[in-house]
């Protein structure tokens, strides 16, 4: 701090004067800004301001989706804690395909904030997820069809129905059902899709023993979106109407390092090379009888046969065809292997290389 001694000369009072003025205000000024940034941090994160939970959903009772803020996890699975006063109903929603059970979260409400606040941070002192996690649950994940489509696709138009979230790095908490998977690598999938990781239920029930959590941000509610759960038009629940099946794509192919296909809104030929063939898989499933795969052999060799008969030709007889060339292939799935240049682009990892436990053991 600066002194000034009444000896000094005007000059010099008034000099001595200003140096002092300037720290004074230099002081008021860091108050100011350390004001504002605090209340700019309590405005902009409910997590910072508020240790209760609240609660958004969309959709139709049969079929919402909801966005949770501080939603607990215990030992008993998740909580939600809330005042009298907010009057907080939790709905029923879906987290499996084909559910037909609707999942509410424990509720514990109090009647100030002090007590709840003093539940959470003396009693408990969860550690907190931070960011988005998205949670559902998982049949089959073995097959990486259903693995695909009938969990990770549902979950991810869930997340597109509070936009812009869907397009942020997000976690997925999935229950796996009681099936051992050694050799699949749908979780492998799931982590690079998300970008933040995977965490497997079952291990969280078995640290929730132990430490409760706190999820700064949780989707739940996805089951009736699932590729099994038909529509009537027989497109993917989403997938026009929120732009859900190229938005998934497109993340499918971003996270894996791939540029994503340019958009085709008219035909499959549209911004492609028409003299090149479309190649076309259809895959092996155990139920195609022995006649349906008989018949699925004739239409194959009907389209290559066409293909084959055109292929050679100039590119406007091929542009005046009535149908596009296309090649078809016949394969079955088990038989397919990586390729070698797999980890081109893309930090690739082995199959499930991550422990389940991994982001919560980096935490501690």
């Amino acid at each position: 701090m600066l002194h000034c001694k009444r000896k000094l000369k005007t000059v010099s009072w008034l000099v001595c004067f200003l140096l002092i003025l300037d720290v004074v205000i230099h002081h008021v000024n860091q108050n100011i800004k350390q004001s504002n940034t605090q209340h700019s941090i309590l405005q902009t994160s409910p997590s910072v301001r508020s240790l209760k939970t609240t609660v958004e959903c969309v959709g139709p009772s049969y079929n919402q989706s909801c966005l949770y803020q501080n939603l607990y996890y215990t030992k008993q699975g998740f909580l939600a804690l809330s005042l009298k006063e907010d009057n907080l109903t939790l709905p029923g929603v879906r987290l499996a395909a084909l559910a037909t059970t609707e999942y509410r979260p424990r509720h514990l409400i109090f009647d100030t904030y002090e007590k709840l606040h003093q539940f959470v941070r003396s009693e408990n002192e969860p550690r907190m997820f931070s960011g988005l996690t998205i949670h559902f649950n998982q049949l089959w994940h073995g097959n990486v069809g259903h693995a695909l489509f009938d969990g990770l696709y549902p979950a991810y138009i869930a997340a597109i129905r509070f936009a812009p979230k869907h397009l942020q790095p997000f976690r997925v908490l999935v229950g796996f059902d009681k099936s051992q998977c050694q050799t699949c690598f749908s979780e492998d999938i799931y982590s690079r899709f998300a970008g933040l990781g995977l965490i497997k239920s079952n291990v969280l029930d078995v640290l929730a023993q132990r430490q409760w959590f706190v999820f700064e941000e949780i989707i739940l509610g996805s089951g009736m979106m699932c590729q099994r759960c038909i529509q009537s038009n027989y497109q993917l629940a989403g997938g026009v109407e929120l732009d859900g099946s190229r938005l998934f794509r497109d993340r499918m192919y971003k996270q894996h390092g791939l540029l994503p296909p340019h958009i085709r809104r008219n035909h499959s030929a549209e911004r492609r090379d028409v003299t090149k063939p479309l190649n076309a898989y259809i895959v092996h499933n155990k139920r195609f009888t022995s006649q349906e795969q008989e018949d699925l052999k004739l239409a194959m060799d009907e389209i290559n046969n066409y293909t084959d008969l055109y292929l050679n030709k100039s590119i406007d007889e091929i542009r005046s065809l009535r149908n596009p060339l296309v090649r078809v292939f016949y394969l079955d799935y088990r038989n397919i292997t990586a390729q070698n240049n797999v980890s081109v682009g893309i930090d690739a990892t082995a199959i499930d290389s991550k422990s389940p436990t991994y982001e919560l053991l980096d935490n501690n």
